[in-house]
C-alpha cells in the first residue's frame, strides 16, 4: 500500500460469541446522529467509557461472557442517539429478554447489535424477529455474524 500506513490489531474473539445484527427498516443520517451529540463531555463520562472499552477487549478475547453487559455501557453516544432510533427501548429490552450478553448501537446507528452465546445464536435470530412482530414492530431484519478474523484496521493515507 504505497503512501498508506495500515494500523491493525487483531483481538481473537472467543468462539463462544456471535453478533445478532438487528437492522431496522429506516436509515439514520450520520450527520443527524452526530448533531445529537454534545460538544463536550465530562472527564467522568470519558473515563467511564474508556474503562468499558478495556473491559470489552479483554472480555471478547478471554470469553468472559459475564462481563459483556457492563462492557457495553455507554455515556458518550447512546444516551444522545437513542431518541433518534425508533423502538430503541423495545429492541434493547427484547434482546436482553432473549438472552443477550450485551447490546449496543452500532456506530451512529440505527442498527443495534446484541452479543449472544454461539450455542443460542440461531434461536436468538428466529425469536428476535417474531418477538418484535408480536409487539407490532415490523420490518426489522436480523443477521447472525461472527467476528472478522483480520480484526480492526485503520488506513492512513
Amino acid at each position: 500500500m504505497e503512501g498508506k500506513r495500515v494500523y491493525s490489531v487483531s483481538v481473537p474473539v472467543s468462539e463462544k460469541i456471535r453478533f445478532a445484527v438487528m437492522i431496522p427498516p429506516f436509515e439514520l443520517k450520520t450527520e443527524e446522529a452526530r448533531a445529537a451529540l454534545p460538544k463536550t463531555y465530562s472527564r467522568e463520562d470519558a473515563v467511564y467509557n474508556l474503562s468499558r472499552s478495556g473491559l470489552m477487549t479483554a472480555s471478547l478475547f478471554s470469553g468472559k461472557l459475564e462481563n459483556l453487559r457492563v462492557a457495553v455501557q455507554d455515556r458518550i453516544h447512546q444516551p444522545y442517539r437513542s431518541g433518534l432510533i425508533g423502538h430503541y427501548d423495545d429492541v434493547f429490552r427484547m434482546s436482553y429478554e432473549l438472552g443477550s450478553l450485551g447490546t449496543y448501537v452500532s456506530g451512529a446507528g440505527p442498527t443495534i447489535i446484541a452479543m449472544i452465546d454461539s450455542e443460542n445464536a440461531e434461536a436468538f435470530g428466529r425469536n428476535c424477529v417474531s418477538h418484535l412482530e408480536d409487539k407490532g414492530i415490523t420490518g426489522w431484519r436480523v443477521e447472525i455474524l461472527s467476528a472478522a478474523p483480520q480484526g480492526a484496521q485503520i488506513v492512513i493515507e
